[in-house]
C-alpha cells in the first residue's frame, strides 16, 4: 500500500477548511496512509502576484487545519466553522509535515509538525548538523522527544559548467548558515 501526502499545500491561496476537506476525502480513499505537506507557500503565492505567509500565520494555520482534522470548531479570519459531514469520524491519522528554510520555520516547524522538510541547506554534515540543533531546540520547547521528529531531507543540487559557476549559485543556499 502506498502513502498519499502533498507536498506542499500553502495558507495563502487555501483556506484551511478547504485543505481539511481534501484530505476528508483522501481518508476515505486511503485511510491510514494520509500526510499533509504544508509550506509558507512561496512558490504558489509569487504566482498568483501574492507574497508567502509569515511563520506565525502558517503557525496559526497549522493549528487551525489539525483542530479541524480532529473534528473541533475553529476561529479563522473572523468565522468560527467546524468540518460537517454526514456519517463522519473525525481522523486520527493524519500527520503533518512542515517545509522549512531558515532558524525561524525550522524551529517553528519541529514545534508545530510531526515532522520537517528542511530546504535549502548544504547536504554536509556540517549543514545536517545545523538543521539538527534548531530542530531539537524546537522540540525542546514544544515538550516533544527529537527522535519522534519525522526529517525528510530536501537536498538541492546545482550544476554547472564549472565549479565557480556552481559555487555562486550555492552562495545563496549557504547564506542561511
Amino acid at each position: 500500500t502506498l502513502p498519499f501526502a502533498s507536498m506542499v499545500t500553502n495558507p495563502v491561496t487555501r483556506h484551511p477548511s478547504t485543505v481539511a476537506g481534501e484530505f476528508f476525502s483522501l481518508l476515505e480513499i486511503a485511510p491510514g496512509r494520509v500526510s499533509l505537506g504544508i509550506g509558507t507557500g512561496d512558490s504558489a503565492a509569487y504566482g498568483a502576484g501574492l507574497k508567502g505567509s509569515t511563520v506565525d500565520y502558517l503557525r496559526k494555520y497549522i493549528r487551525t487545519v489539525r483542530e479541524l482534522l480532529k473534528g473541533n470548531e475553529v476561529e479563522w479570519d473572523g468565522a468560527r466553522f467546524k468540518a460537517e459531514w454526514k456519517h463522519w469520524e473525525p481522523p486520527r491519522d493524519i500527520k503533518i509535515y512542515v517545509a522549512a528554510a531558515g532558524p525561524k520555520m525550522l524551529r517553528m516547524a519541529a514545534e508545530e509538525g510531526d515532522g520537517v522538510i528542511p530546504a535549502q541547506y548544504p547536504f554536509t554534515r556540517e549543514g545536517v548538523d545545523y538543521v539538527n540543533g534548531i530542530l531539537q531546540d524546537g522540540c525542546s520547547a514544544a515538550g516533544k522527544k527529537f527522535s519522534d521528529l519525522d526529517i525528510w531531507y530536501h537536498p538541492t543540487v546545482h550544476l554547472g559548467e564549472s565549479r565557480k559557476q556552481v559555487r555562486d549559485k550555492i552562495s545563496v543556499s549557504a547564506a542561511w548558515l
